[in-house]
């Protein structure tokens, strides 16, 4: 089935997942959209087993919205008397009739996922001490607005760095630094070198996600150091590495094209101080 740009795709663990045609490329990882949310967001953040009396997760990348529903299925298996909100980010909505025909087999993460499609509808919905909100827009622009807030989670989900690169930069990853409690673990499925380096330059104490699939490993960040760190030796190696260059977006409004070709000139740059062969 497909809507304007978007058409579904059912991925190796059954669930469906969307086809982008202005991204060229899946929102989730073909070896499975729905475990993807588990395995690279919802359990590395332990935000559930550091569960608090009022926790929140900025959630970027809503799309279909299975990190906010692997987010909500786990804290009802909690049966804690705490409270979770989830600040969903997302851009374009035109794919939301597609939402409609997503199924899932248990009938208890059906009705949850009633909830979620409420909010992508109507801009929030709760469920007893849950609540999801969602705004739309460019997420340099929400990250933005969100300035005060802080939260115990961040899932770092859109596209992927070379084809939305807008949402991979130093200057990007500083609002989300700034958006961090002490404890706050922000969890990515990418582990480019630039997106690591741009992390690093941002504040952030960086270190390994898990691998799922083909994909060997995500990356995982703290402002406050609630993870492994990278060992000094692969920091290293990451800050040596003219490919690790960062994307560069200061005052967070520059065109995509204009991230890409800068990040470009300034490789070229560091290969020539260098002396290193430019490709």
């Amino acid at each position: 089935m497909t809507t304007g740009d978007y058409k579904i795709i059912i991925t190796d663990d059954g669930s469906s997942s969307l086809y982008s045609g202005e991204y060229g490329e899946t929102m989730h990882t073909t070896d499975g959209a729905f475990s993807e949310a588990v395995l690279k967001h919802v359990g590395p953040s332990r935000v559930i087993e550091r569960m608090e009396e009022e926790s929140s997760v900025l959630d970027v990348g809503m799309g279909l919205g299975y990190n906010a529903l692997a987010l909500m299925q786990r804290f009802c298996e909690q049966r804690s008397g705490a409270s979770l909100t989830v600040v969903s980010l997302e851009k374009d909505f035109s794919f939301l009739p597609l939402m409609d025909t997503i199924a899932f087999h248990d009938p208890a993460l059906q009705s949850l996922y009633g909830v979620v499609k409420k909010a992508a509808a109507e801009g929030r919905a709760s469920l007893g001490r849950m609540t999801l909100q969602v705004i739309r827009g460019d997420a340099r622009d929400s990250v933005q607005s969100l300035s005060g807030s802080l939260f115990d989670a961040i899932f770092q989900d859109p596209y992927s760095p070379s084809k939305n690169p807008e949402l991979w930069s130093v200057d990007y990853f500083r609002a989300l630094y700034s958006l961090c409690r002490d404890r706050c673990v922000l969890t990515t499925y990418s582990s480019a070198p630039h997106v690591r380096r741009g992390m690093m330059e941002a504040g952030f104490i960086v270190g390994r996600g898990p691998g799922m699939g083909m994909k060997r490993e995500g990356t995982l960040a703290s402002r406050g150091g609630d993870i492994v760190p990278l060992s000094s030796e692969d920091a290293g190696l990451i800050l040596a590495n003219p490919k690790s260059v960062p994307y560069r977006d200061r005052d967070l409004r520059s065109r995509r094209e204009d991230i890409l070709e800068q990040r470009t000139r300034e490789i070229r740059e560091m290969k020539a101080k260098t002396g290193r062969q430019v490709r």
